[in-house]
C-alpha cells in the first residue's frame, strides 16, 4: 500500500478526533431520549471522514476507489440518522413504526450495496479519471444513476430534518431556539460544501470539500452540548405549562446540570436561564443524596428588602426504560393567598402560540380551557367546564385512554380525532402532563390543530 503525503489529510484527522470526542460526550447522556441517535449520527459522520482521510492519502488510483466505497458506510447513513434524530429531539420518534424506519433505510442498504459492486455495473460511478493539484493525487469519480438517485433522496431528509428543527425552534424558543440553530447550521455546512463539490463550484479539482465542513459541523455540536444543554431533559408538551406556572421549576439531568429553569423560578433565584442552563447545581441537592424525593421549606432573600419562605419539593426523574434521568426541583411560595389565581394563570396560555389547551381535574373533568379552544370546537366555556364524557367533542373512549395514560406518563405528540359543535371532524397532536396546582393533581391537555 502506497501513500502520499498531502495537506488535508492533517485537518481531515483532526475533525475526525474532535467528532469522536463529541460522539463520547453524547455516549455519557445516552439516558436522554435523543442521545442513540445523535451518537450514531456522530459515528456515521466519523466513519465518512476517516475513510477519506484515507482516500486522499493513498498515492494509487485503485486505493482511492476502494477507501471512497467504504465511506458510503457512513455517506449513506448520515441523512437517515438526520431525520431520526430530529424526530427524537422533538419527542415525533412514534411517528414512524417499525416498518417505516426499515423503508427509511431501503435507498442506503441498497446504496451501499451497489456501491461495493460497482465494478460489475457501474451505477454509482460511470468512470474514474485522474487529476493532480500541488503535486497530490486525486481520483475523479463520474457519477452514475444510482447515485443521482441516492443524492436526491439524501437532500430529501435533510430538508425534513432541517424542517423539524425549524419548527421545533419556533415553538420553543429561548434555549431550545439556540439548540435548534446549532443543529442546523452543524448540518448546512457540509451540505452546501457537498453541492459546491457535485456542481463544480470546488476551488480545488476533485477534491470533495464535505469532510471539510465537518470541523465546523464538530464545532457547533460541541458548542451545543456543552454551553446549550443539547442532550438535554424537558419534555415540550409540558414547556407553555411550565413557563406559565408561579411555582418555580427546575430540572437537573442524573449530573446535576440545569436543563430548564422557569421564569418563577429565575425570579426567585435572580439568575437567568442563559447563565444557568449547563452548570452543575450540586450545593443544592448534596444534602438530598440519600433519598430520591424530599419535601423541606426554605427562605430565599430576593432582596434586601424582600425575604420569603418557599416549600421546596425534589422528585425524581425517569425516562421510558425507567431509568433515574435527573431530578425536579419545585419552589411554591407559603405566602401565596389566592390558590386559584395559579389555576387561572395556567389555564390561560396565550393563544399565540397556536396551542389550544385543556385542564382537566384527575376525575377526568374540564377545569378550564383557553380561548383557542373555544375557537377551533365551537363550545362555549360554560357548556365544557365540570363535564367530562357528556361532551361531544371527544369520546368516553377517547376520555379512559387519556386519563389512563396521562396518569402513568402521560402523552406525547399522539394524534387523535375530535368532532366541533356543528360535527365537523378536527384531528389535532395531542400531548398531556400531569402537574400538582396547591397540593391537587391536573392534567394538561396541549393540542395542535392539523389540517386534515
Amino acid at each position: 500500500m502506497t501513500w502520499q503525503f498531502t495537506p488535508f489529510t492533517i485537518p481531515l484527522v483532526l475533525t475526525a478526533a474532535l467528532l469522536l470526542f463529541v460522539m463520547i460526550v453524547a455516549f455519557q447522556r445516552r439516558d436522554v431520549h435523543s442521545a442513540n441517535a445523535f451518537i450514531l449520527l456522530m459515528l456515521s459522520i466519523t466513519i465518512w471522514t476517516v475513510f477519506y482521510a484515507m482516500e486522499i492519502s493513498s498515492a494509487t488510483q485503485a486505493m482511492q476507489i476502494m477507501w471512497a466505497k467504504l465511506e458510503y458506510f457512513g455517506i449513506a447513513s448520515v441523512p437517515v440518522l438526520w431525520l431520526i434524530f430530529a424526530l427524537n429531539y422533538s419527542r415525533q420518534g412514534d411517528r414512524i413504526n417499525k416498518t417505516g424506519l426499515r423503508l427509511l433505510w431501503v435507498i442506503p442498504g441498497i446504496t451501499i450495496l451497489l456501491t461495493l459492486t460497482n465494478d460489475y455495473h457501474h451505477l454509482i460511478w460511470s468512470s474514474f479519471g485522474n487529476k493532480t493539484f500541488g503535486g497530490v493525487l486525486f481520483t475523479d469519480f463520474f457519477h452514475g444513476p444510482a447515485f443521482w438517485v441516492h443524492t436526491a433522496y439524501s437532500y430529501l431528509l435533510l430538508a425534513i430534518g432541517s424542517i423539524i428543527f425549524i419548527r421545533q425552534a419556533a415553538k420553543g424558543g429561548g434555549i431550545y431556539e439556540s439548540q435548534s440553530a446549532v443543529m442546523l447550521l452543524g448540518s448546512t455546512l457540509p451540505w452546501l460544501a457537498n453541492i459546491a463539490t457535485l456542481f463544480g463550484l470546488n476551488p480545488v479539482p476533485a477534491l470533495d470539500l464535505t469532510p471539510f465542513a465537518l470541523v465546523l459541523s464538530g464545532v457547533f455540536y460541541g458548542w451545543g452540548l456543552f454551553r446549550l444543554g443539547l442532550l438535554e431533559l424537558l419534555p415540550v408538551a409540558s414547556e407553555v405549562v411550565l413557563e406559565n406556572l408561579r411555582d418555580g421549576v427546575l430540572v437537573l439531568d442524573n449530573n446535576d446540570r440545569v436543563g430548564y429553569l422557569n421564569p418563577a423560578f429565575q425570579e426567585y433565584s435572580g439568575v437567568s436561564s442563559k447563565e444557568a442552563i449547563g452548570w452543575t447545581a450540586r450545593e443544592l441537592v448534596d444534602q438530598f443524596k440519600t433519598t430520591m424525593d424530599a419535601h423541606t421549606h426554605i427562605s430565599v432573600r430576593i432582596s434586601p428588602e424582600d425575604l420569603r419562605r418557599f416549600e421546596m419539593r425534589i422528585s425524581p426523574l425517569f425516562d421510558n426504560q425507567k431509568r433515574f434521568s435527573g431530578r425536579v426541583i419545585i419552589l411554591r411560595e407559603l405566602t401565596r393567598t389566592n390558590p386559584g389565581a395559579v389555576l387561572e394563570q395556567s389555564s390561560r396560555i396565550s393563544d399565540s402560540t397556536g396551542i389550544i389547551m385543556v385542564l382537566l381535574r384527575s376525575s377526568g373533568e374540564i377545569a378550564a380551557v383557553n380561548d383557542l379552544f373555544t375557537e377551533t370546537f365551537l363550545f362555549t366555556r360554560r357548556e365544557v367546564i365540570g363535564r367530562s364524557a357528556s361532551v361531544s367533542w371527544w369520546s368516553n373512549e377517547q376520555r379512559v385512554e387519556i386519563l389512563k395514560k396521562s396518569r402513568t406518563g402521560g402523552i406525547e405528540n399522539t394524534e387523535m380525532d375530535f368532532m366541533t359543535k356543528d360535527n365537523q371532524r378536527k384531528r389535532a397532536l395531542i400531548s398531556s402532563s400531569l402537574i400538582n396546582i396547591n397540593e391537587e393533581p391536573y392534567i394538561v391537555l396541549l393540542m395542535q390543530e392539523l389540517i386534515i
